[in-house]
């Protein structure tokens, strides 16, 4: 019996150890795991931190897989404008966390993007109607005539050989209400300005004369040999390369105008004709669209040639692009070949172009909207019937290389998603 006991008593203690151990080992692997998954989520989160110091120095840094002593973390980063979500995965072993944020990045633009008017030569204001609500840069002069109105401040570098600026017949220059605050109305020139018939309700800046006639007024202080400094403003490079490739990959890249202009009729279901959303590149040609129904877009138009509109327009530029891009010129009219044609156009964006922007809506009694900017590298005009209107936003534009340098960083959301 006593041998029995002890057998029994020495099974006993042997189950209660290998529970005991059994137990200790569970907790331990327990432990371990949450040890890993803190240790991931830690990666993961030191992820998102590395990103964000990645973006301030480099605002095109999409992302990457990177080691660590205890494990690895992998960054995917997607930008909108100035917005940026970045995802990061943290693993452990076998455990993987994500963490998410959304983040916005002040940056900085080039001189360009603060006006709603740029012009790589002249800007001409012609005919009735015409307004730009918005700073104006021209880097040679300025003609502007027959009761345009530019709500905003007047820039002219006077670089070519115009010699001087105009303000003419019944041409005004006022301070824009858009900005309250914000004191304007104002020229600056680097030629002589002359104010025959015009009215300029700030004060007038001129590294040479200054001249009024035929009723021309200047309500503020002239400042005649007023020596500014004012320097050209190179305009950046448009980056077609990228939106040819975004293109083809969408399949919407077109080699010839003649291709495109037959793809656009195709859709007129005899109100429109309406694109599918998305960036259009034409690669080689001249687009001219005369009469007929209006063409809508959401989205992008980029072409290396001359792009011509006679009939209703509306844009939509998405996700900071541009609305129009062309590697020679823009013009939007209502009267040319084939014949006289018109309707509103109302777009939404930029408008770029390596040479002129045309805007002239004389004939058909609708007008032109624009709300954005229109920039240049030649002549910049508006005339009868066309509105400019500078939209801030234009500033996140992508496209241009414009972002040279960041500046604070906004954390608007951060989520632990898995």
């Amino acid at each position: 019996m006593a041998v029995i006991a002890v057998i029994v008593a020495a099974i006993v203690m042997l189950v209660v150890s290998l529970g005991i151990s059994s137990m200790v080992l569970n907790n331990y692997r327990v432990s371990t795991s949450s040890l890993d998954s803190v240790s991931a989520y830690f990666l993961a989160e030191s992820g998102v931190e590395d990103a964000l110091s990645r973006l301030k120095g480099d605002l095109n840094y999409s992302g990457g897989l990177y080691n660590s002593p205890i494990g690895t973390y992998s960054i995917v980063v997607m930008r909108n404008g100035s917005n940026f979500s970045v995802r990061s995965e943290g693993s452990v072993k076998d455990i993987v966390r994500v963490v998410e944020a959304v983040v916005s990045i002040d940056t900085q633009s080039p001189e360009v993007a603060k006006y709603g008017v740029f012009g790589g030569d002249d800007v001409w204001m012609f005919w009735q109607d015409a307004e730009v609500r918005g700073n104006i840069w021209a880097n040679d002069d300025f003609d502007i005539t027959s009761n345009c109105k530019i709500y905003g401040n007047l820039y002219s570098a006077g670089l070519g050989g115009f010699f001087t600026g105009w303000l003419n017949w019944g041409a005004e220059i006022f301070d824009n209400p858009d900005t309250p605050g914000v004191e304007e109305g104002n020229v600056w020139s680097a030629n002589n300005v002359k104010v025959w018939g015009g009215h300029v309700y700030g004060d007038v800046h001129s590294d040479h004369d200054i001249y009024t006639s035929f009723g021309g007024q200047i309500d503020g202080v002239q400042y005649p040999y007023d020596d500014m400094g004012l320097i050209q403003i190179d305009i950046p490079a448009f980056d077609f390369d990228t939106y040819e490739e975004e293109a083809k990959t969408e399949g919407t890249y077109f080699a010839t105008a003649t291709q495109f202009e037959a793809y656009v009729n195709s859709l007129d279901n005899g109100v429109s004709r309406t694109l599918p959303d998305g960036v259009y590149f034409i690669d080689t040609g001249n687009i001219l669209f005369g009469v007929g129904k209006p063409i809508k877009l959401n989205g992008s138009i980029v072409v290396n040639g001359n792009i011509s509109f006679f009939c209703g327009l509306e844009i939509n530029a998405q996700n900071n692009l541009p609305a129009i891009a062309a590697g020679k010129n823009i013009q939007i009219r209502d009267y040319g070949p084939p014949k006289h044609g018109g309707d509103f156009v109302t777009i939404n964006g930029v408008l770029y172009s390596e040479r002129d922007v045309v805007l002239n809506h004389s004939d058909s009694g609708k007008d032109i909207l624009v709300t954005g900017a229109i920039w240049g590298g030649d002549d910049m005009k508006v005339e009868n019937a066309s509105r400019v209107v500078y939209d801030p936003n234009v500033k996140n534009t992508v496209g241009f290389g414009f972002i040279t340098s960041s500046g604070d960083v906004e954390m608007t959301d951060w989520t632990e998603t898995l």
